[in-house]
């Protein structure tokens, strides 16, 4: 039978120190690793004394389920999960309903798929793995800016486990995202541009809308989101503050993002026509 505690020492900056990993007897697996605090130092090392100390942590051991990969991923991209909360309550920095959407979305098309992944504990996740599933979605055609954002949907579950001493390795950070060259935007000539402002249309919305993305640099969902508060007539101004999310609705932009731009002339009549 296995030990309720497992000590090993993993060596920080600061020195030497005992970590104890603890069984879950429902897996027979050890599955929570956490800091003793006893450094391993002296003619003994202090063993014994880190694990009196192990075993004084043990009632206040819970487990996460770690019984499907899978499982865990999905459950961690969720608003209500201990991170997403996190986030939300203690950093004051949620993530957008959409962004967990397309996680989740994501870890369901590209991840759950793949074959070693199925009935794979999250204990049990290599490098290798992660790397060769990251050529199976090249050769299936998957671009590479998308396969980084996938990456990222499998690192950061495994980081924030590792950061709370829930896992005693984190595989992942060994997987570098996969090189590419982004293609530079394209920006419309004098010739496009020109055509762009013959064109007739006569919804106004559709019109300003179009212009505001040629000529004031707005994305799809910053022009949704564009409120007549958010526009200086004045001054020839635009404080791109806002955004619209299929299924959220209104939101902040994010951090970052926010900025002022200035209102092309040729957009007035059409914004006073609205």
């Amino acid at each position: 039978m296995r030990s309720s505690v497992s000590l090993f020492i993993r060596n920080l900056e600061s020195g030497p120190v005992w970590y104890a990993r603890f069984l879950n007897p429902a897996t027979n697996q050890y599955e929570v690793t956490k800091s003793t605090g006893i450094e391993a130092r002296g003619k003994k090392g202090r063993q014994q004394e880190a694990y009196n100390v192990a075993l004084s942590m043990l009632e206040d051991i819970s487990f996460v389920d770690y019984s499907s990969l899978i499982t865990y991923l999905k459950d961690f991209w969720k608003v209500d999960s201990a991170y997403c909360k996190y986030r939300s309550l203690v950093e004051g920095n949620p993530h957008s309903t959409y962004y967990l959407q397309m996680n989740r979305m994501g870890i369901e098309q590209f991840i759950e798929i793949y074959p070693p992944f199925k009935n794979l504990r999250i204990s049990e996740l290599t490098a290798a793995m992660v790397n060769d599933w990251k050529l199976w979605l090249i050769e299936k055609g998957v671009g590479k800016r998308r396969i980084n954002t996938l990456l990222q949907t499998l690192k950061t579950p495994y980081s924030y486990a590792y950061s709370r001493d829930e896992i005693p390795e984190n595989p992942l950070v060994k997987i570098s995202p996969i090189h590419y060259k982004e293609k530079e935007r394209g920006v419309l000539d004098v010739d496009e541009t020109e055509a762009l402002l013959a064109v007739h249309e006569n919804d106004p919305r559709i019109k300003s809308a179009v212009l505001l993305a040629a000529f004031c640099g707005l994305r799809r969902g910053e022009v949704r989101g564009l409120l007549w508060g958010d526009i200086d007539f004045e001054k020839g101004l635009i404080d791109v503050q806002h955004n619209w999310i299929d299924k959220q609705g209104l939101v902040r932009c994010k951090a970052g993002s926010e900025r002022q731009t200035i209102l092309h002339s040729s957009l007035l009549p059409i914004l006073f026509h609205l």
